[in-house]
């Protein structure tokens, strides 16, 4: 058995973690100079450029001979769940803050949780019950003094829901990467999403912004 290293993944989660809650601040920043569908191309086209390199210099790469219906199919899912998730984000911070986006973001892993439970079976325990509950009153308390933008449907309203849809639709995302694990390591399945995903928004870019 592996020897754990606590610390090691602890320090790599809270990177991990402070690096993903400073994105929505330096992508409302970037939104002044490229439009949302540029910069979520940019996004999938360097981050798949560094995994092809790194993979490649392992010899890592996916094989042809890996690839089936069903992983054909699981990609597509993963690509349409992370696609609309990026660009959903992107469009709804030239509406709302950063910070009421981060707290929307709390609704992916719940989302999953209760995915988890409806189509893989797992138990809901006790203390994930507890979290879900916290996490609504938290929403109700955080928009507690927005009630009236939210019912009046105006952009802030728009910004939400935005923010919410790509939170919730990265469950797709999520539930392709999980079956995906059977086949593929994540450095490889985040190769294929990324690269394919590129191309998805290739047509709506504008790279000389």
């Amino acid at each position: 058995m592996k020897k754990q290293k606590p610390w090691l993944g602890f320090s790599l989660a809270l990177l991990a973690t402070m690096t993903w809650g400073s994105l929505p601040v330096i992508a409302q920043q970037a939104l002044k100079a490229v439009n949302a569908p540029t910069l979520v191309w940019v996004r999938f086209l360097v981050a798949s450029l560094v995994l092809f390199v790194l993979l490649g210099l392992t010899g890592k790469l996916p094989r042809p001979s890996e690839f089936s219906r069903q992983t054909l199919f699981l990609l597509v899912l993963g690509i349409i769940g992370i696609s609309a998730n990026f660009v959903l984000v992107a469009l709804g911070l030239h509406y709302i803050s950063p910070t009421t986006t981060q707290v929307l973001w709390q609704l992916s892993p719940f989302t999953m949780i209760l995915v988890g439970v409806g189509v893989f079976k797992e138990a809901f325990t006790h203390w994930q019950k507890i979290g879900l509950m916290l996490l609504l009153t938290g929403l109700v308390m955080f928009f507690n003094d927005k009630f009236g933008e939210l019912f009046s449907l105006g952009s802030y309203a728009v910004g939400v829901m935005m923010a919410a849809s790509g939170s919730m639709i990265w469950v797709c995302y999520g539930v392709a990467q999980k079956l995906l694990s059977k086949h593929f390591n994540s450095q490889q399945i985040l190769l294929m999403i990324y690269f394919c995903s590129s191309f998805v928004f290739l047509p709506f870019a504008e790279p000389l912004q």
